[in-house]
């Protein structure tokens, strides 16, 4: 249900029609059911139609739906939104190598670690070479307040023999909500901050207590392209 208090002093009822509609439409949503007035007056004023005309305020409510309607004619922010929307997986216990960062990323060493780790993947016998991972441990011992552990890895079968400066991970069985970043790295950090500070928030879920979360990379991801697209795993309690 959608609504929207209107003021009769300062526009006509049917301006309120208009700004609903209008708001559906650019929100990704269309009206799925009747209109309903519902008259507001000022303290001391009966309550009709008539009366609205003049003085108080009229509530417009309106039942509302996702519109099935191509992503293409929505608007920007309407379009971010659909594709943010996560699905909920479960993905069981998995075993991983690669490098390890310990630290805030404050000067962009995660980003030069993938460097180093994209030319060493050969060296790592892996399940899939074409997927790559970027762990990210929320917790980790001997870690300073504010730190975190973020390793750079591919999935294995078994632990094997390390190679030099390599780090062994075992990740255990967790549901996930999974999210698509589109685009540049460039715009990683507001993806972050859409799931953290506003999906998160009123999707009613908690985050697993170890504050996991991972990055997943397969073929889709193309450094610098606007048309790159990875996953991103939210552990959920």
């Amino acid at each position: 249900m959608a609504s929207l208090i209107h003021a009769s002093a300062n526009a006509p009822l049917s301006s309120a029609y208009t700004q609903l509609h209008g708001w559906a439409q650019s929100s990704g949503y269309q009206i799925a059911g009747a209109y309903r007035e519902i008259y507001l007056p000022e303290s001391g004023v009966s309550s009709s139609p008539q009366t609205e005309l003049e003085t108080g305020y009229t509530e417009l409510q309106a039942p509302v739906q996702r519109a099935s309607i191509p992503v293409s004619i929505l608007s920007p922010q309407a379009r971010k939104e659909q594709k943010m929307e996560p699905k909920i997986v479960t993905k069981p216990a998995f075993k991983a190598i690669g490098l390890s960062y310990l630290g805030k990323n404050q000067n962009h060493e995660i980003s030069q670690m993938w460097g180093v780790f994209n030319q060493r993947m050969p060296e790592i016998h892996s399940i899939d070479q074409s997927q790559s991972y970027g762990l990210c441990f929320a917790s980790p011992k001997g870690a300073a307040e504010g730190e975190f552990e973020y390793v750079a890895a591919c999935e294995v079968s078994n632990s094997q023999s390390l190679p030099a400066g390599m780090v062994y991970r075992e990740v255990p069985e967790h549901k996930y909500a999974v999210f698509t970043h589109y685009g540049k790295l460039d715009n990683l950090g507001e993806t972050y901050r859409y799931i953290y500070e506003t999906w998160l928030p009123q999707s009613g879920l908690e985050v697993h207590p170890s504050r996991y979360d991972m990055e997943v990379y397969d073929e889709r991801f193309a450094i610098d392209s606007d048309d790159s697209e990875f996953d991103i795993y939210l552990a959920l309690k």
